[in-house]
């Protein structure tokens, strides 16, 4: 997921969550809070990215230590 990504996905949600609102509630929050909560979520979901690829990485590492010390038995 790229940043344009995820920040296009962040804006979907906001958009969604306007439309949820009542038009009198949606007329008092402004354009930069909308902005704001954007960024929030867009965040959260970077959190989540990372969480994830951190959690692949280490079980790469993981892989590629058992295939070496197969391959030192295997000499």
């Amino acid at each position: 997921m790229s940043h344009n990504d995820e920040y296009v996905h962040a804006e979907q949600v906001v958009e969604h969550f306007k439309a949820t609102l009542p038009i009198s509630i949606n007329k008092l929050i402004t354009k930069k809070h909308y902005d704001e909560l954007t960024l929030m979520i867009e965040s959260a979901i970077n959190v989540s990215v990372v969480s994830i690829l951190e959690q692949n990485a280490k079980k790469l590492e993981i892989l590629a230590q058992e295939l070496r010390s197969q391959q030192k038995d295997n000499v």
